[in-house]
């Protein structure tokens, strides 16, 4: 496992976020930052993506010890076997279509305006509230 995590400032810009299968890259304003994950990774952190719509996946195999915020993202299906210890909110990701194995969420999820969202697993683990 490796992460590793960089901030540049290349100029003035809206929240802008970009993603290929181990790299999450967010620009918000003059702030610019990027997160390498390579294998299962942990997150000591919360992730909070809120209206990067360019995100469409998340790595596989991923934990996070914080919460995993998405809300207004484009992002197709949460990934298989999520572990987050916190809340999870898509709230408004209305291009959600599918929800991966294997997830466990310690907190709330958050799936309200997910008009995409057809079908929820069987093995799906939440311990908090789910809200549609």
């Amino acid at each position: 496992m490796k992460i590793s995590s960089t901030h540049t400032a290349p100029g003035v810009g809206q929240k802008v976020f970009t993603m290929s299968v181990d790299t999450i890259t967010c620009k918000i304003g003059m702030k610019y930052g990027s997160i390498t994950i390579s294998g299962p990774a942990t997150l000591y952190d919360s992730l909070d993506l809120e209206g990067c719509v360019e995100i469409q996946h998340l790595p596989s195999s991923l934990t996070i010890i914080g919460s995993l915020i998405l809300i207004g993202t484009r992002i197709r299906e949460l990934p298989n076997n999520l572990v987050v210890f916190g809340n999870v909110d898509l709230e408004g990701c209305d291009s959600l279509e599918k929800i991966g194995s294997g997830i466990l969420i310690d907190g709330d999820l958050n799936l309200e305006h997910c008009t995409s969202l057809r079908d929820v697993p069987d093995d799906l683990q939440v311990k908090g509230s789910i809200f549609r």
